[in-house]
């Protein structure tokens, strides 16, 4: 929790001395921040609303692949919602019936989610390790 608030505290900093939220989100996301925990941060640290953080992080380049990858189901999601809140006529049983498979879906979403994150966070290890490795090298 402690390394939380460090990178939440040098964020913080970095805008306070004018360093761009698409400086910070990649700086984030290097350090191996997920999406929700780094909208978090950008909207503290530049005091942006909610939506205006989510739509720095997810429409920055360094997320824009994971964003797209579950808009599908972003969109299915959202059109059974509407279809459920808005069609005339259904009765209680069939709106708790959607309502459990919408969170099902939520759930399934979530999962693949945590395992996104998990290899990402992976990868962005690596990647640090090899840099520090490779730093002295002469090309």
């Amino acid at each position: 929790m402690a390394e939380l608030h460090e990178i939440s505290d040098e964020i913080q900093s970095d805008a306070s001395d004018g360093v761009s939220d698409s400086d910070s989100v990649m700086k984030l996301h290097e350090r191996g921040m997920s999406v929700v925990g780094s909208v978090r941060i950008i909207r503290k640290a530049y005091g942006l609303s909610l939506g205006d953080a989510k739509e720095t992080v997810a429409d920055h380049r360094v997320w824009k692949s994971l964003t797209e990858s579950v808009k599908p189901f972003h969109d299915e999601l959202i059109g059974d919602i509407e279809r459920t809140v808005f069609s005339d006529g259904e009765r209680r049983n069939d709106f708790r019936n959607r309502y459990e498979i919408l969170l099902m879906k939520k759930s399934e979403l979530e999962k693949q989610l945590e395992i996104i994150q998990s290899e990402l966070g992976a990868v962005n290890s690596e990647i640090i390790s090899i840099k520090k490795e490779t730093a002295n090298f002469r090309i």
